[in-house]
């Protein structure tokens, strides 16, 4: 440890470094006067954040080590401790565990995964809308829901960093959220509130500030923050037909600075123009039945009318009227399902004319 003028700060060499994300043993550190008067030759455990600005090499600022559930049991940590003791080799340190519990703690609360637990993974907002999806694997089915089975849904910068793919297990240890509700509420010296092996049934896309989402079965009781983590506070799936009456309904239950907010992509703009077409769809076909239909018996008659003579003939030979009447009925239906053929071949052909023709314009779209 000395004092270096040119900086205004202490230097100092790493003995032992129990977390930082860039510090390491036996690297040269800038410790700020703000630590207070700093002796050389003597060894002190400090807490404080780590940065690199205006030396090459990192500066240490003091900060007081806060976490909750050390907190709750009494115990407080300064952010500078002198740990030199005597021996009669010379000078050592010795650190107490206190510090130790302390550097364990702060691996997990800053590097924890937020899990999400869920009865529904399609019915939050980001899977809703396609912006989260499945790129291997599956999401959790009925009996997964239902049982609360040990299975989990990762995203693929997790899986890349944890070199795991579908069908492999992660430990996952729980614990309850801090007063924030968004970082463990976490103490080595207490452990994890519960740990299990829970195997990948899927992993999604990576969505920015969502690396390190998980997702299980609600039914597998994963400790619930007591603070809202956002501003959505429940979700529902509905028929998009019904959602007015939803809305209707879910409004009246609405009190203080409650809103709701319905995502039905696109149906409500295209819902009626829709509806109309279907219905002079249906107009149309009833008229065009009753045309064809007025067609069918205005030809049967002309038919008829020409084959009287034929008719005439018939009966003179000796047919019976049955046979008389069957006759035109069969010449009738043959001459009627080849003109039908032929309307039903043209109609087809045009049918496919418009299709390419809507496909054409859809692909030549920017």
């Amino acid at each position: 440890m000395t004092y270096n003028t040119s900086y205004n700060a202490y230097t100092a060499v790493v003995a032992d470094s129990l977390y930082s994300s860039f510090i390491e043993v036996d690297d040269m550190v800038i410790l700020l006067t703000n630590f207070g008067a700093l002796e050389s030759d003597r060894f002190y455990v400090v807490s404080g954040l780590s940065y690199i600005d205006w030396s090459p090499y990192g500066i240490l600022s003091p900060t007081e080590f806060s976490n909750e559930a050390a907190e709750a049991n009494g115990i407080n940590i300064p952010p500078i401790l002198d740990i030199t003791v005597e021996t009669d080799e010379g000078i050592a340190y010795d650190l107490p565990e206190v510090y130790e519990k302390a550097g364990e703690s702060l691996q997990v609360s800053q590097n924890f995964v937020m899990v999400n637990s869920t009865d529904d993974l399609m019915s939050l907002y980001p899977f809703h809308q396609e912006e989260e999806y499945l790129l291997e694997g599956r999401e959790f089915s009925e009996e997964e829901y239902l049982n609360g089975d040990r299975v989990v849904i990762i995203s693929e910068f997790m899986a890349v960093r944890l070199e795991k793919t579908v069908g492999d297990t992660i430990t996952i240890g729980f614990a309850e959220p801090d007063s924030t509700g968004e970082s463990p509420k976490y103490w080595a010296g207490n452990g994890f509130r519960n740990e299990a092996d829970f195997k990948i049934v899927g992993i999604t896309n990576t969505i920015k500030g969502k690396e390190w989402y998980v997702y299980v079965p609600k039914s597998v009781g994963v400790p619930a923050s007591t603070m809202p983590i956002g501003y959505t506070v429940g979700q529902a799936v509905v028929r998009n037909s019904e959602a007015g009456e939803f809305a209707a309904r879910i409004d009246q239950l609405m009190q203080g600075r409650f809103n709701l907010t319905m995502y039905d992509q696109g149906y409500a703009d295209v819902a009626i123009p829709f509806i109309t077409i279907l219905n002079i769809a249906k107009i149309l076909t009833a008229i065009v039945a009753v045309v064809e239909l007025a067609v069918l018996i205005f030809f049967g008659y002309i038919f008829v009318y020409r084959q009287r003579e034929t008719g005439e003939t018939l009966l003179l030979l000796g047919a019976g009227k049955p046979w008389v009447s069957g006759y035109f009925l069969l010449s009738a239906g043959c001459d009627c399902s080849d003109s039908h053929a032929d309307w039903i071949l043209d109609r087809l052909s045009i049918h496919d004319r418009v299709l390419q023709l809507v496909a054409d314009a859809a692909s030549a779209r920017p």
